[in-house]
C-alpha cells in the first residue's frame, strides 16, 4: 500500500509542476512592462471609476506584476479609442 501511495503522490507532484511551468515563463514576459487601459470617457465618470478599481486589483493577478496605467481619452462619440489602440 505505501508503494502505491508514493506513486500517486509522485504523479500529483509531476502534474502540478507541469501546470506551474507556464506561469514562471509568463512572469518574465510581464516583468517591468506597462499595460495601458484606454477609457474613452472623461476622468471621474463611472467607467473611469470602474476601470481604475479593476486596474488596481488586476496587477496582483498578472504574473510579474506589471505597471497598469489608465488613460482617459474622451472624444466625440467615443471615436478616439479605436485609433489609439492600434498604435
Amino acid at each position: 500500500m505505501p508503494r502505491c501511495l508514493s506513486s500517486v503522490l509522485t504523479l500529483i507532484v509531476a502534474i502540478a509542476l507541469c501546470y506551474a511551468t507556464p506561469v514562471f515563463s509568463q512572469e518574465s514576459f510581464y516583468k517591468d512592462k506597462v499595460i495601458r487601459i484606454v477609457v474613452a470617457t472623461a476622468a471621474g465618470g463611472g467607467y473611469d471609476l470602474y476601470t481604475r478599481t479593476i486596474a488596481r486589483h488586476l496587477r496582483k493577478y498578472i504574473p510579474g506584476e506589471p505597471t497598469i496605467v489608465v488613460e482617459n481619452m474622451p472624444g466625440p462619440a467615443i471615436s478616439s479609442e479605436p485609433t489609439t489602440c492600434t498604435r
